[in-house]
């Protein structure tokens, strides 16, 4: 009994159970009595009428040759593709399409001309604005900064320094140099530094010593920098 081929695909699906996550398979199934086996006797009968009748004896038609060749049954008036499927892609939707393009381009070709006048005139409205602006601004808010003396002799810095020293010589002199009063310009006496200290750079940068001088320098540190890579 173990050998009917029922009793072989239960066991079969009795193994499967852990695979499927089943705890109780239920009754045994009879696979090949009439009831299982009814529906698909009636599926293959149904495909075989359809298979012999429609394919074989309707859509296909003897030729002049002997043999056999499928022929087209189906209404020209109902055929999609020329129909339905070919006006719309060559003809309804490429026209829709070529009128949307032409449109915007037109529409470009109108913009074109238009912004560059658009844009003049915007620009002309801003710089009249601007300059009225300005000088609104200058004759309310603003007002002009009084020019910046030039000094005669060294730079600020020589200014500033000699200023400090003579404000500090003359309190000095009113107190302390009361008997023996001092009196120089320091802001002349820097100015007069300052120029000799230029005179004498621009002396020794364009000696050729002062060129030997930086020359050397260089040397020097190419050849400390080589001997300490290689010690360390």
């Amino acid at each position: 009994m173990g050998l009917f081929p029922y009793q072989t695909m239960n066991r079969l699906a009795d193994r499967a159970q852990g695979f499927m996550r089943l705890t109780d398979a239920g009754e045994e199934i009879r696979y090949f009595t009439w009831t299982n086996l009814k529906g698909s006797l009636i599926s293959i009968v149904i495909g075989a009428l359809v298979y012999l009748v429609i394919v074989r004896g309707w859509l296909m038609k003897k030729q002049k040759s002997g043999r056999k060749a499928y022929v087209n049954r189906w209404s020209r008036y109902l055929d999609l593709e020329d129909y339905l499927y070919r006006p719309v892609l060559l003809i309804i939707l490429p026209g829709i399409c070529g009128a949307i393009c032409g449109i915007l381009d037109h529409m470009t070709d109108v913009l074109a001309k238009f912004l560059p006048i658009a844009g003049s005139v915007q620009a002309g409205f801003f710089d009249v604005i601007t300059d009225g602006l300005v000088v609104f601004l200058r004759k309310t808010v603003y007002k002009d900064t009084p020019p910046v003396a030039e000094l005669e002799e060294g730079n600020k810095v020589t200014y500033t320094m000699g200023g400090i020293l003579n404000r500090l010589e003359w309190l000095l002199n009113r107190t302390f140099w009361r008997n023996h009063p001092h009196h120089r310009e320091f802001q002349h006496w820097f100015a007069l530094k300052y120029a000799s200290f230029k005179e004498n750079t621009a002396f020794i940068g364009r000696s050729l010593s002062y060129g030997l001088i930086l020359f050397c320098l260089g040397l020097c540190a190419t050849l400390i920098y080589l001997l300490a890579g290689a010690l360390m």
